[in-house]
């Protein structure tokens, strides 16, 4: 099945659907997705930014510290 008839059997779908409670429920996945997109490109953004300005933590000092903790 290809994008278009994907997004055609999910509009019969919801068409179909007569519980107002599961159509909330759909609502907030697709609200949830935007957000979760949204906020992953937000840090997304921040980490390349961290990446340029150099700070960062040299993987091989986050090894030592697991060992450390992992002393405890």
């Amino acid at each position: 099945m290809g994008t278009i008839e994907l997004k055609e059997f999910l509009k019969a779908k919801i068409d179909e659907i007569d519980n107002e409670s599961f159509l909330h429920e759909i609502n907030a996945i697709f609200k949830n997705k935007s957000i979760d997109l949204s906020l992953y490109n937000y840090e997304l953004q921040q980490s390349e930014m961290d990446i340029e300005l150099g700070d960062v933590i040299p993987h091989n000092d986050v090894l030592e510290k697991i060992k450390e903790w992992k002393k405890r």
